[in-house]
């Protein structure tokens, strides 16, 4: 069994969401595409930022789509950015609370501490009440 025989059964694919239709490009070059709302993502704001972008406006633009929101903090627009405490870094939280309000989001919002892994308490705490402050803060 040779290994390009076998590939023909391996699901490769690319995926490219839009706000109105996801597109799926197959191995073999078939493009499908898809205006199911069962299919959506996960915004990770870090590595959204870190990617040069603005979660607050992909929120807003993909809102449709978003099912999960990986929360976290970052020191900048580069893939040299690197993970903080929340609030800490680059990311404008009070923007994304107000936006996670104006679209109605009801998903998973996930803290994602990655930082001080051998005693992640007390950063996790930080975070929490850095949300916590800023969801009181931007209520009208």
């Amino acid at each position: 069994n040779d290994i390009l025989e076998q590939s023909h059964n391996l699901l490769i694919f690319m995926i490219i969401i839009t706000a109105s239709t996801i597109w799926v490009w197959r191995y073999n070059g078939t493009v499908f595409y898809y205006k199911s709302r069962c299919i959506g993502m996960c915004l990770d704001i870090g590595h959204d930022t870190r990617n040069g972008k603005d979660p607050v406006a992909d929120l807003k633009k993909y809102q449709s789509r978003v099912f999960d929101i990986h929360i976290k903090d970052v020191t900048g627009r580069t893939k040299l950015g690197y993970s903080l405490e929340v609030g800490r870094g680059i990311i404008d939280f009070p923007a994304l609370v107000k936006m996670l309000r104006k679209v109605g989001y009801s998903g998973v919002c996930s803290i994602e501490h990655e930082i001080n892994m051998n005693d992640p308490f007390m950063g996790i705490a930080e975070d929490i009440g850095y949300l916590r402050g800023v969801i009181r803060t931007t209520k009208k």
